[in-house]
């Protein structure tokens, strides 16, 4: 099972590749192409599909698009939903996706003999790390990125940013985010800045994050 985040529909497919797992080299079956506008309007497509570029053969595929809803009303069946389909080979699917734009710091603190830093951030949801780009010397970063993340279950992770200087040995500020404060707010929606611990009296950051549970909605259209 796999999941994507697809940002812009129509215009967009998904590419299935084959191969015959082999030692040596593997050995191409055949691809197949499918569009996700098609996908968006029967929210379910479960068929066989021929695999082009082959003499033959088919691949059976399920796809599924997901309604994001702002509002946590429906995310323990979500979950529960979710937990029913893991298996011993999969651990089970998202229940809502995370965005974090991650806009700017503000007197992050300077290098040892008052030089100013170079700093970058790290965002950390469970095993998954992702890193923005490094502002050179700057104690005021100017970030401006967005990060996604995929999240089984927003009562039990946390967002851990760590803000470090450029050579990633240096800290310069870090915070803890429980995702259960999204679920207290109105629109799943957090667009704030953030006091830094571990880092000077004054040191921020401002972000905006937002939470949407997915759920599979015949009758919604986006």
């Amino acid at each position: 099972m796999y999941e994507v985040i697809v940002h812009e529909v129509p215009g967009q497919e998904l590419e299935v590749e084959v191969f015959d797992k082999d030692p040596d080299q593997d050995d191409f079956l055949g691809r197949v192409k499918v569009d996700l506008d098609i996908v968006r309007k029967a929210r379910i497509v479960d068929d066989w599909f021929n695999l082009k570029d082959v003499p033959s053969g088919s691949i059976h595929l399920r796809l599924e698009w997901l309604s994001l809803l702002s509002s946590a009303d429906r995310l323990s069946e979500v979950i529960q939903k979710n937990q029913n389909l893991t298996t011993k080979t999969s651990d089970a699917p998202s229940a809502a996706i995370l965005a974090i734009y991650l806009d700017q710091g503000y007197e992050l603190p300077m290098r040892k003999g008052s030089k100013l830093p170079s700093p970058m951030a790290q965002i950390s949801i469970q095993d998954t790390t992702k890193e923005s780009k490094t502002c050179y010397g700057s104690n005021s970063p100017v970030w401006e990125e967005a990060f996604t993340f995929f999240i089984q279950d927003p009562h039990k992770q946390d967002i851990d940013i760590q803000v470090k200087d450029d050579d990633r040995s240096v800290p310069l500020g870090s915070l803890t985010i429980p995702l259960n404060r999204l679920l207290e707010t109105s629109d799943l929606t957090m667009d704030q800045w953030f006091q830094l611990e571990n880092s000077g009296t004054a040191s921020r950051i401002y972000a905006k994050i937002v939470l949407r549970v997915g759920i599979l909605c015949i009758h919604c259209f986006m």
